[in-house]
């Protein structure tokens, strides 16, 4: 699910996937926050809202990713879900690889 997709997609159907998930965690970006703030509702799903543009494809977002998935005990039984652009992806991607590899993603 990229940016460009997610614009496409029928936004129950990702709804549907996240719920029907065991563990979901959202890691998403401002601009999907504001398009779709009913994604984030369930206060029981952790999910990190990030700013994030080209500048932030580095070390210090990698570290929010981090911290966020160690405040909120993730483990291998969470599923990531990924909204956003290619940055976003790549630095979230990065992030979970270094953080517990072979932590399932979805995007």
């Amino acid at each position: 699910m990229t940016l460009k997709n997610i614009i496409f997609l029928n936004i129950p159907q990702v709804l549907n996937e996240i719920q029907k998930t065991e563990n979901p965690v959202i890691i998403s970006e401002k601009n999907i926050f504001r398009l779709y703030p009913f994604l984030f509702n369930n206060q029981n799903i952790p999910h990190l809202i990030l700013n994030i543009n080209e500048k932030q494809k580095n070390f210090h977002t990698a570290k929010k990713i981090w911290d966020f998935l160690i405040q909120n005990n993730i483990t291998k039984s969470h599923t990531i879900f990924i909204i956003g652009g290619g940055v976003l992806h790549d630095v979230t991607l990065f992030a979970c690889s270094v953080f517990k590899r072979g932590i399932p993603t979805i995007s």
